[in-house]
């Protein structure tokens, strides 16, 4: 690994379009030499030079407020759903119970801050407070819907 700008450093992430889905890896350790850098990283791939010669960027991951509040109603990803989400969603994985659940109302077709607020039995404030940490949502506008960016 040559980096091209910024550095690299143990507990970093970074992800790519694999042959057959996405996949994240983190940085376990970075073995130095006067050439490159080598990257020990947990995650697997399709094939031994499956990243060679590729450009990757680190993610840095925005974890959700701790305050979120929690859904009275708590819909179930099938899942074709949860792997529709895991593409959609950055950071999928760590998103709150709340968020993971306004990002399927959105799949299923629920999309304005009112509809799902009253699907999850929530208040609009509450959905609309969610998703400022969830990238992969836009909307607003006009319309007031949402969409996956």
């Amino acid at each position: 690994m040559r980096p091209f700008s910024g550095e690299v450093c143990e507990g970093d992430t970074f992800g790519f379009r694999g042959v057959y889905s996405y996949k994240k890896f983190k940085v376990l350790s970075i073995r130095h030499s006067r050439d490159h850098h080598t990257l020990v990283c947990e995650g697997t791939l399709d094939f031994d030079d499956e990243i060679t010669r590729i450009m990757l960027d680190t993610d840095y991951i925005v974890m959700p407020p701790p305050d979120l509040p929690l859904p009275a109603q708590m819909p179930i990803a099938t899942p074709r759903e949860e792997r529709m989400l895991e593409i959609s969603i950055d950071d999928w994985t760590t998103r709150a119970p709340v968020q993971r659940a306004i990002c399927l109302c959105m799949y299923r077709g629920i999309d304005t801050h009112e509809q799902i607020a009253a699907t999850l039995g929530l208040t609009a404030h509450d959905v609309s407070r969610s998703l400022q940490t969830v990238f992969g949502v836009i909307g607003g506008g006009p319309t007031g819907k949402l969409w996956f960016a």
